[in-house]
């Protein structure tokens, strides 16, 4: 996802991107893009610096984690980023990491690459455990029915017998 900053002047420019993106983008292997990547939002040209803000969204597929059924869902968060122009190298004492929202351009570049950007802000929004409702009853552990489509025949409540001694004494009050 490159954006071209070439002939740009200094000043707000409104940005709109649409981008296919492929399958590796995203880390989880349980998950798929539905749709194309979306960023909307502003680009700030200055001599030395260019700031992006915008939104990122894009729909994507996942398993329901308890009944394993297909869940599309939109995934969609804020992206700022710094982008500074020099021709100097960062000095020993200086370390940027990826986490760091500051991005190093040389004069002469003529695009901005926003994959990494936007593959890490997908991936930190992604559900832990993504859900088609969130009274959703999961499959029946012995027979394996899923149970918001059907109920089962299954013996619903199994004592341990550990505890079988208190369940009699609590019946017998």
């Amino acid at each position: 996802m490159e954006l071209s900053i070439e002939k740009l002047p200094d000043g707000l420019h409104p940005v709109s991107l649409e981008e296919n993106l492929g399958e590796a983008f995203v880390l989880d292997e349980d998950c798929h893009l539905a749709s194309p990547v979306r960023l909307n939002g502003s680009l700030m040209v200055s001599e030395k610096s260019i700031v992006l803000q915008g939104d990122v969204s894009v729909l994507m597929n996942f398993c329901c984690c308890r009944c394993l059924e297909k869940v599309q869902e939109k995934i969609s968060s804020e992206i700022v980023t710094y982008f500074e122009k020099t021709d100097r190298a960062i000095p020993d004492g200086e370390k940027l990491t990826e986490a760091d929202d500051l991005e190093i351009l040389e004069y002469g570049a003529k695009t901005i690459d926003l994959s990494r950007r936007v593959s890490e802000i997908i991936n930190l929004n992604l559900p832990m455990k993504p859900l088609c409702n969130s009274d959703c009853k999961g499959l029946c552990p012995k027979c394996g029915n899923n149970l918001n489509k059907s109920s089962c025949a299954c013996i619903k409540q199994q004592i341990d017998p550990r505890w079988q001694s208190l369940l009699t004494t609590l019946k017998e009050e």
